[in-house]
C-alpha cells in the first residue's frame, strides 16, 4: 500500500513511545503500511548515568540505512538531550523504522509523534 495522502488523511492520533537503550541497536519505532508518522520530538535522558555516554540515531528500511540523523553524540551524566524538536519534525514513511544505539550505559528515550492514516 502507498503512503496515505496527508491532505485526505482519515485519522491523526498523537502518540508517545518510551523505553531504554543499553548499547545494542533496537528498533524503537516502526511505521506500518498505510501510515505516516510525523515525529515531533525525541528526547534522551541521562538522568541515572554516572558517566557520559553517547547516542546514535538511524532511519532504516530493512537492513539498509537510509539516513544517519546523528552519530554518537555525547550526553553528559545527569542531563537531557533533545535529539529532535517540534520546530524541525521529520516524517517516517511506511516500512521504515528508527533505531538507536548508545555507548553502553542505560539511556532513556521518549518519542512524541502523530500517526497519520
Amino acid at each position: 500500500m502507498a503512503n496515505p495522502n496527508l491532505v485526505t488523511a482519515n485519522t491523526i492520533q498523537g502518540k508517545v513511545v518510551s523505553g531504554q537503550i543499553n548499547g545494542n541497536q533496537p528498533t524503537v519505532l516502526s511505521c506500518p503500511s498505510g501510515h505516516v508518522y510525523k515525529i515531533n520530538s525525541i528526547t534522551f535522558s541521562g538522568e541515572d548515568l554516572t558517566d557520559q555516554t553517547s547516542v546514535r540515531m538511524r532511519i532504516r528500511q530493512g537492513n539498509s540505512v537510509l539516513c544517519m540523523m546523528y552519530d554518537f553524540v555525547d550526553i553528559p551524566a545527569q542531563t537531557t538531550f533533545v535529539g529532535l524538536s517540534s520546530d524541525t519534525p521529520i516524517y517516517l514513511t511506511e516500512f521504515r523504522n528508527i533505531t538507536f544505539r548508545n555507548g553502553g550505559q542505560q539511556l532513556n528515550y521518549v518519542i512524541h509523534y502523530e500517526d497519520i492514516s
